[in-house]
């Protein structure tokens, strides 16, 4: 923010020299006292928003010994401050909070209230290993618990205990699905051996839909570039400007997506997506046409597993108004009038709604694998990486 703030400052600098005649401009003598004073108020205005931006600076001290929390802001230095008791707290959340087209999602670490009133914001990172490190941090100075709700099901962590013994734990607390069989028919193979369990999920085949993204530029180059070469003739545009602009319409919209086409349909028959778990680690490949990019993720920066199907998913979206409402996460629907019964329209939406497949927390961020599957597949499969994760395979 700071950066993003220096233009603003040293712009609002600039108006407000204008406006006090410091500067000099060609047109001085038509400037009026009146807009002169415009001027400099403009002036003052972006130069203390960009000052803001650039010198402003918030603090958090958490003081145990007095059992409060100083909240102070300032410019530069502390100018003014709130106390907050900090006994009213008495867990550590982590929650994503969803970003938009313009910007990215985050993970908060906030103290959650004992009576459900806002949460205290102590932190945020679009990366999910910082967050959780921040507050492991924060709950062990405090002596609390790590409440994880990045994901739809939440997990607590003691971060008393040691951080290996911590996250076993929150394995065992962690609420499972109810264990499935094989699905009778499933878009993934499974090989499992002694050492090893390999999930591969081939490349989908070349539907309709992928189909349908090809036809605007086809109905382009078929409709719409005639008709530009046609004025390029009558305008008697030269025809190094003509071939220019026909070459680059005809690359654009016809020899880049009939190659893509081609790419697609070959890819859609030779690419898969792999996971492999080990006991040292969890091997992430995507094996395409000409080459395989792989990522490892090492067992010991491996934070957590959850899994995400369209219930969850659509339980997620269901729940969100209500226990923001009041702040509970445990809470009493019937309480409120709310008969538990899901409407119709949800179930309309959930249609169109897909899984996010197994989700893997490390140090490295939060990763994801099976996006898309069905939800019997996506909790067989969540079944088998989490029993080979704790070692029971």
């Amino acid at each position: 923010m700071s950066l993003f703030g220096l233009p603003f400052f040293f712009a609002g600098i600039f108006v407000a020299l204008i406006g006090l005649g410091v500067i000099p401009v060609e047109n001085a003598s038509e400037l009026t006292y009146w807009l002169r004073f415009i001027i400099l108020i403009m002036g003052l205005i972006f130069t203390c928003v960009g000052g803001i931006l650039v010198f402003g600076r918030r603090w958090i001290i958490i003081d145990i010994s007095k059992g409060v929390i100083l909240k102070q802001w300032g410019l530069v230095v502390p100018m003014k401050q709130k106390e907050i008791n900090l006994y009213m707290y008495d867990a550590v959340l982590i929650k994503l909070k969803t970003g938009d087209s313009d910007s990215a999602d985050t993970y908060s670490v906030e103290l959650r209230a004992k009576d459900g009133s806002k949460p205290f914001d102590l932190y945020n990172s679009a990366n999910y290993g910082d967050s959780h490190e921040q507050a492991m941090i924060v709950a062990e100075f405090l002596k609390l618990p790590v409440n994880d709700n990045s994901t739809e099901h939440e997990v607590v962590i003691d971060s008393h205990l040691p951080e290996k013994l911590s996250i076993d734990r929150s394995f065992e607390r962690q609420e499972d699905p109810v264990s499935v069989p094989q699905p009778p028919v499933m878009q993934s193979m499974v090989e499992e051996t002694a050492n090893e369990t390999s999930i591969t999920i081939p490349e989908k085949r070349f539907g309709l839909f992928k189909i349908i993204k090809y036809f605007p530029p086809v109905l382009v180059l078929i409709f719409i570039l005639p008709q530009v070469a046609s004025f390029f003739h009558d305008t008697d545009t030269p025809d190094i400007v003509k071939y220019i602009f026909i070459g680059i319409g005809i690359l654009i919209f016809g020899l880049i997506p009939f190659f893509g086409f081609m790419i697609s349909i070959i890819r859609a028959g030779k690419s898969s997506k792999v996971m492999i778990v080990k006991a040292d680690g969890i091997q992430f490949e995507y094996r395409g046409i000409f080459n395989t990019k792989r990522k490892i993720v090492s067992i010991t920066d491996v934070l957590g597993l959850d899994y995400s199907t369209t219930d969850t998913i659509m339980e997620s979206v269901r729940k969100k108004p209500l226990e923001t409402a009041r702040g509970d996460l445990n809470i009493d629907y019937s309480s409120i009038g709310y008969d538990g019964k899901t409407p119709k329209w949800v179930q309309i939406i959930k249609k169109f709604v897909k899984s996010r497949g197994i989700i893997i927390k490390s140090r490295e961020g939060i990763i994801t694998f099976g996006e898309g599957l069905p939800d019997e597949e996506v909790v067989y499969l969540y079944n088998i990486v989490k029993k080979r994760v704790k070692g029971k395979a």
